[in-house]
């Protein structure tokens, strides 16, 4: 939290930095929006993160508030509060890499799978004649 960064004596400088500056790729400092300079050794940013889930919410799935923004909601099975959406990977959370968001996936896809053939046996079961059993 900003609170924790504050209490180790961090600072954070809120105005865009414009240009990195330094030679040979050594850093050296930046020039910021508001036309400082600041010399510096390292520098640390927080990319902003952009999860392409419009479809989920336009179809009314819940969302949840994370350190990196609003994510569609999702159990560990990738189930939004949308019977039968699955989300996974980085649509559902902001810290998945890649390694997480293809297991996000797997998981997601193994349960739409057996989402189908659930379904499947049911319209099955309500076709069959009263009394038959299947030979």
């Amino acid at each position: 939290t900003r609170a924790g960064i504050d209490a180790r004596g961090i600072r954070v400088e809120e105005s865009a930095v414009v240009r990195v500056l330094g030679e040979r790729g050594a850093l050296e400092g930046v020039e910021l929006a508001d036309g400082r300079t600041i010399p510096l050794d390292s520098l640390f940013t927080m990319p902003g993160i952009a999860p392409r889930d419009a479809v989920a919410r336009e179809l009314g799935a819940a969302t949840e508030d994370t350190p990196w923004g609003p994510f569609v909601a999702a159990d560990p099975m990738g189930q939004t509060s949308v019977p039968g959406l699955l989300i996974a990977g980085n649509a559902s959370s902001g810290s998945a890499n890649v390694p997480v968001a293809m297991a996000a996936g797997t998981m997601a896809g193994a349960m739409a799978n057996a989402g189908m053939v659930t379904e499947d046996v049911a319209i099955a079961v309500a076709a069959m004649p009263a009394g038959a059993v299947a030979r």
